[in-house]
């Protein structure tokens, strides 16, 4: 089979392969460090959770340590936060001059992927816009594009783990039989109704915000009757004004 050609930054022709060969563990080595990074900024509020349900789960009466001293936990991961920011800086770069990856120029491009997406969630995007040169098991990550939205799959998925272990902890220290209890159904019941109204709830107050909205979606919309059917008259002069004035933005 004939290998795809590209070309590099600096002008020198690499096979598909190659770029493979270096796109992937390039993907798969910021792909831990943003989760390191994540469990960075969120450990101070898995410890002050610890805190708050001190007696419940008694996690912390299982290791011996005081109500006063999780304070110099709290404190000690919140001072950690920019120092390790910092020495993560010179970690990439050492990775850059190590392997030879352009870790700066991927991020930039999964940047612009993110900002030019045609759908306002980027896993809806069309498929023609997934990478088939890279492996199935990274084309999921590379299409998130290390965006916002990547990070805040991450943050729910954590914290609905985070939440299910300390719940878990606290039947289990309460001895409490969750099928023995007649109220089971009930409360189960309010919890789903309750996420329902709040998803419906975010999504609203995200639309009435321009939480994630396409920067051209009118464009791209305007652009697809004129590739599908005649537009009237009056769809063309909105068309025209509106490359008009993406132009005046752009200039």
């Amino acid at each position: 089979a004939d290998k795809t050609r590209s070309s590099d930054g600096d002008g020198n022709q690499i096979s598909g392969e190659e770029a493979t060969e270096t796109l992937e563990p390039l993907i798969g080595s910021f792909a831990s460090y943003s989760c390191d990074t994540l469990s960075l900024l969120y450990t101070p509020f898995i410890m002050i959770v610890v805190v708050v349900f001190r007696d419940e789960a008694e996690i912390t009466k299982l290791y011996g340590i005081k109500e006063s001293d999780m304070e110099f936990y709290v404190l000690f991961a919140l001072a950690i936060i920019p120092f390790q920011f910092i020495a993560d800086m010179f970690l990439q770069n050492a990775l850059e001059l190590l392997h030879g990856w352009k870790i700066l120029e991927y991020l930039e491009f999964c940047n612009y992927r993110f900002q030019q997406r045609e759908s306002r969630w980027k896993p809806f995007e069309n498929a023609n816009t997934i990478d088939e040169c890279i492996d199935e098991s990274f084309r999921s990550l590379d299409q998130l594009c290390f965006s916002s939205q990547y990070y805040m799959l991450n943050t729910v998925h954590v914290n609905a783990i985070v939440y299910f272990v300390i719940g878990c902890e606290m039947m289990a220290r309460a001895k409490y039989n969750l099928f023995a209890d007649p109220a089971t159904f009930i409360i189960v019941s309010i919890i789903c109704l309750f996420c329902a109204f709040l998803k419906a709830s975010m999504i609203g107050l995200g639309n009435l915000l321009g939480v994630w909205h396409v920067k051209y979606e009118r464009r791209n919309r305007q652009l697809q009757v004129l590739q599908n059917e005649e537009p009237i008259i009056e769809v063309q002069e909105n068309i025209n004004r509106t490359r008009h004035d993406i132009y005046q933005v752009e200039k």
